[in-house]
């Protein structure tokens, strides 16, 4: 049994839901958890009957906003500052140690991108 850990982009919709389907397609076997750093689609999670671990720092609606641009392409201006991606790692981190994940499933987490890699946890 190996508990999988997916870390959504909370404001993004369509993350949310596409990561809640793919947790439900998980063999029962496994447990299957969320984080995000807002939670703002949090309900959807829970109501799916998943945990949920909010995550700071979370950013404002303007680096949000930002942040979709940037993911776009429509700019080159990014959200991420040093002390931001440190903190969230950081937080990600520890998350990963005290839930024991076994596999990190991320759509545009791009923090866990580091996390997982330096808990040596799989990541996809």
């Amino acid at each position: 049994m190996a508990h999988v850990l997916f870390g959504a982009v909370m404001f993004n919709l369509a993350e949310v839901t596409r990561m809640v389907e793919i947790a439900r397609a998980l063999d029962p076997a496994h447990t299957a958890s969320f984080f995000g750093h807002e939670d703002q689609y949090r309900h959807l999670v829970l109501e799916a009957g998943f945990d949920h671990h909010t995550l700071g720092p979370p950013w404002s609606a303007a680096q949000r906003r930002q942040a979709l641009r940037f993911d776009q392409g429509k700019t080159l201006r990014t959200p991420f500052s040093t002390e931001l991606v440190s903190a969230r790692v950081a937080a990600e981190r520890e998350l990963i140690r005290d839930t024991g994940a076994q596999a990190v499933v991320i759509g545009t987490n791009v923090t866990s991108m580091i996390s997982a890699r330096a808990e040596d946890v799989p990541l996809s």
